[in-house]
Parts: structure tokens; sequence; C-alpha cells
């Protein structure tokens, strides 16, 4: 029997790093990459989204807590007015639905079930319906959201709220106005002035015509009521980079709340009470005072296991390279242009390089302690090495050093 056609009747366990895939576990620093919070009604919580799960942490700071444990993403999340509830959202049934969970923390339930995404916008002011934003009425390729309401009790579908296309509604607190964006600018493009602009409306829900609220050749998104309803925060990069602004609903200029400049704010929310927004900033989370617009970073711990094994096993039958070392002990081979070595009796195979260039033309050194390859990694073919970096064991196929 050849070595390629033993090694393609072999197992081969390979060995691969998913820290990047499953989430770094944390150490007990502040963590960066939170994101899109959302502060309870009486400001005295923040929910998050880290390493793809639900979080909270109190609004001072300090060690939070995981709600949800999934190995699918869950992102942006709000509180029930009443604080009993959190809904968010998640990719865990395919596409991306709306799911609440009580907020003292408890088994998620769905609350969306179409078969096109459907995202969290906001809840209504008696906490017994959700605000959701869906495509599922908009054909292709116009793709437009469209803004429906869902009863968190019963069985009842979904149904539309106003009768504009929008996204991110939010009511008012007497719950008679919806106030809502229109635009095409997503977060990450800064700085953008064109048609595809968002601005924000408002629709009163007596079936009157929709205002324009905000008009800006830029993007203002994330609206959000002031407690007594007669102003709205939102964001804005009229400034250069997305910062808080507040705008009275009946008209006047905008008042610049916050001064960010390294970078834009993105995914602000409000809290019941109006006293506080938190937003999200190159990672982090900052709370806004509205009142004097002075901003605190949130410093969160959040220690972390793993959510899935780091160490993946495969199982491959096919190698487009082999090469068995000098002293006949070793194997290596090429499997989907990475490099692999494996003791030449049989076992579990090692993977000695994880990358998206390709790798080939495998040669073993005299003395079996280095393997050669070409690598197109760095634009063209160049050669490369590795050897064992463990003192106690050169063998390719054994080292967890490299």
């Amino acid at each position: 029997m050849t070595h390629n056609n033993r090694l393609n009747a072999l197992l081969i366990f390979i060995y691969m790093l998913a820290a990047i895939a499953y989430g770094e576990a944390s150490d007990s620093g502040p963590i960066v990459g939170a994101r899109f919070p959302a502060i309870s009604p009486d400001g005295s919580k923040v929910s998050f989204s880290y390493l793809g799960d639900i979080w909270t942490v109190p609004v001072a700071g300090g060690e939070a807590r995981r709600m949800t444990v999934s190995t699918a993403y869950d992102g942006y999340s709000c509180w029930s007015p009443d604080g009993r509830w959190v809904a968010f959202n998640s990719t865990r049934d395919h596409n991306q639905d709306v799911y609440v969970i009580p907020s003292k923390g408890g088994i998620p339930r769905r609350m969306t079930f179409h078969s096109a995404n459907d995202g969290l916008s906001s809840w209504s002011t008696d906490s017994k319906h959700l605000i959701i934003q869906s495509d599922r009425e908009c054909d292709a390729p116009l793709m437009e959201a469209m803004i429906f309401s869902i009863p968190l009790e019963g069985d009842s579908l979904p149904t539309r709220l106003i009768d504009c296309i929008g996204f991110a509604g939010a009511l008012s607190p007497d719950g008679g106005t919806i106030a809502f964006v229109r635009g095409h600018i997503p977060s990450w493009r800064k700085r953008y002035r064109g048609s595809a602009d968002s601005d924000i409306w408002l629709k009163a829900l007596d079936g009157s015509p929709a205002r324009l609220f905000t008009l800006f050749d830029g993007r203002d998104s994330d609206p959000m009521w002031s407690s007594d309803g007669k102003s709205i925060y939102f964001l804005s990069d009229r400034d250069g980079a997305a910062n808080v602004w507040e705008k009275p609903v009946d008209g006047g200029e905008a008042r610049q709340l916050t001064h960010f400049a390294t970078d834009g704010t993105i995914s602000a929310n409000i809290s019941a009470n109006g006293q506080t927004i938190v937003c999200e900033l190159m990672g982090e989370i900052y709370a806004v005072d509205t009142t004097s617009g002075a901003t605190r970073k949130i410093e969160i711990i959040a220690p972390s296991d793993y959510k899935a094994n780091p160490i993946e096993y495969r199982t491959l039958r096919e190698a487009s390279e082999i090469a068995l070392s000098p002293d006949g002990k070793e194997i290596a081979f090429v499997a989907r242009g990475e490099v692999f070595a494996m003791e030449a009796k049989g076992g579990d195979a090692m993977r000695l390089t994880d990358g998206p260039a390709r790798e080939s033309d495998i040669a073993w050194s005299p003395d079996g302690t280095i393997l050669y390859f070409t690598s197109d990694r760095n634009g063209s073919k160049d050669i490369f090495s590795v050897r064992s970096a463990d003192r106690d064991e050169a063998s390719l196929s054994k080292s967890r050093k490299r």
C-alpha cells in the first residue's frame, strides 16, 4: 500500500485553534469589543453583546453577567419599559429573529418565525408589544425594512404599525407618535454625504402623514425620546464624527451633547427616565448624561471560558502531496492548501499552517527536524520553513510549539 493510499484510509484528526470563531476567553482586565449597548429603564444596568452573547453590567461598571450562551450570534438588545424583559436579535435559528429573555435570566423565547430577517427596534410604552423591523413584505431588489408590532403574549402575527418604509422605530412616551429612520448609510461608512443619507421622520399613529424631523446631507440615526416627549436625541455625523445630538420635537436647532473626535459613536439607547444614554465607541461603551453632556467610559470586566471547544477535530481523506521524513517515522502532507505532520504509523495529525494562502512543495531537511514548503502568503511564491520550538520534543508531529 502506498503512503498516499494509506493516508486516504486513515481518520486524520486536525487540531485547529478556533479562538476567533468561538470568542477568546477574557482575562480579568476591562474588555474591548462590547457592542450594541442598551440601558435598563431605571438607568442602573446596561445590556450589551460580547463574544456573540448578551451580557449585563451595572452602569457604574464592574463585573458583567452573561445572560445568553449560544454558538449563534446574539446581537442588538433592548429592555422592556417595565424592566422585566430583555429582547434581542439572534441567528440561533439560522436567519436573524427576535427573542426575549427574562431580565433576571432564563430560557430565551423566540418571537418571530419568518424566513426574512427580523430585527428588534424597541418596545411599546406598556411593555406589551415589541417594535420590530423586517423586510418580510418587500420584494427584491427593493428589500426595504418596514416597522411592525408584535404582542409579547399570545400567538398573534406581527402587524404593520405604520404605512411607511423605515426602521429603528421608537414610540413617544405617550405612545402616540413613532420616530423612525429612512436611508441607507451603514454605520461603518464614515462622513458619507449624498442621496442615500439617512434622516429621522415622525409619524403620529392616528394616520396623519409622516413629517421629516431632520434634514441633513449625512447620517442621522438612532432616535431616542426624552422622558417628557418634548425632544429627541439622535446620532449624527454633522460635525464630522457621529455624536449624540438633541432637537426639540416642535422645531428649533439641534444641540450637540457629545464631542467624540477619534471615531463616531454607533448604536445609542436611552433610559426610560431620560437621564442617561449609552452608546458604543470603538468597541467600548460610554454613558452620556443628557443634561450636561458629560461622558464616562463604562469599564466592563467579563471573565469567560470558551463557548465551544477551542480545538476542532476534522476528518480528511485526501491529500495533494506527501513526504516521508528521512528516518521514516513521520509523514508530512498537504491537504486543502495547508501543511500537516503525523507519525508514519498513524494517529492524530498536527496542523502546521493556518491561513488563506496556499502552501505546497513540502520537503524535509536531511536530519528531519525542519520541514520546508512554498507559500504565496506574501503575494508571490516563496520558501518557508517550520520546526519544533519545544526543547523536549523535536518531532513536528508531536510538538505543541512551532
